[in-house]
């Protein structure tokens, strides 16, 4: 089989002016997601929390007096 010739003389390239770094992994050493629990969790299960009081009747939300009126 005969050689590929290229139809044109090839470059040559100068050797660098500085060398190269050193190739740097393509990942990162695996860290922990989540850092560790401050306090270890309660060994028995947590009561569940009672239940809100109703809202009293006939009470509405107001604006605070401090706030201004948005007018459009």
């Amino acid at each position: 089989m005969p050689e590929l010739l290229a139809p044109f003389p090839l470059p040559v390239l100068p050797p660098p002016l500085f060398p190269l770094p050193p190739a740097l992994p393509l990942l990162p050493p695996a860290l922990p997601l989540l850092p560790p629990p401050l306090f270890p969790p309660p060994p028995f299960p947590l009561p569940p929390l009672p239940p809100l009081p109703p809202f009293p009747p006939g009470a509405a939300w107001a604006p605070d007096a401090a706030m201004p009126a948005v007018e459009p």
